[in-house]
């Protein structure tokens, strides 16, 4: 996987990273706040306007206690005849699933042209495969990412910490 990138936000939000910045800056912002197993896809339409919810999604799947695959070998990471094959857990193939379809949802906002920037707030590792499931046109799209589980937060206490803390 690469290397990470994160944009630091304060103490202003300098431009959104795409082609067309004057386009970008009068489009909605998108926030993904998201861990494993639950995605907020929250939206504020200009700076100093309310924040509100756009998708809220859960995945139980990812909390799933067992290790192995079904067919995969406890001492051995070697399936059949084909040769080594790389070890996914059933909890890790689900978290990709979920990443996989969260980012659909973001590369449907971005083809659209329904959204200027996206900020990404996950949990680590989940922030890692979110960004390696996005595909181009979301990685123009992406303003900001951090390594930071904010999916307990209620709605006011999220509009008050992205405005005080990202100046998003």
């Amino acid at each position: 996987m690469g290397r990470l990138r994160q944009i630091d936000l304060l103490p202003r939000i300098t431009g959104f990273l795409c082609l067309n910045e004057e386009l970008a800056m009068s489009l909605p912002v998108w926030i993904v706040v998201a861990n494993g197993s639950r995605a907020r896809l929250l939206q504020r339409d200009r700076p100093g306007d309310p924040l509100f919810e756009v998708m809220d999604w859960v995945h139980p799947e990812t909390r799933q206690h067992t290790d192995m695959q079904e067919g995969e070998h406890r001492t051995s990471g070697i399936q059949g005849r084909s040769g080594l094959a790389t070890r996914q857990t059933v909890k890790g193939h689900e978290r990709t699933q979920f990443a996989q379809e969260i980012c659909r949802w973001l590369d449907k906002g971005v083809r659209s042209h329904r959204i200027g920037a996206v900020a990404v707030f996950a949990s680590n590792p989940f922030l890692g495969e979110l960004l390696a499931q996005g595909n181009v046109s979301l990685q123009k799209h992406l303003h900001a990412s951090h390594a930071l589980d904010l999916t307990s937060l209620s709605l006011p206490e999220l509009d008050h910490r992205l405005q005080r803390d990202y100046r998003l």
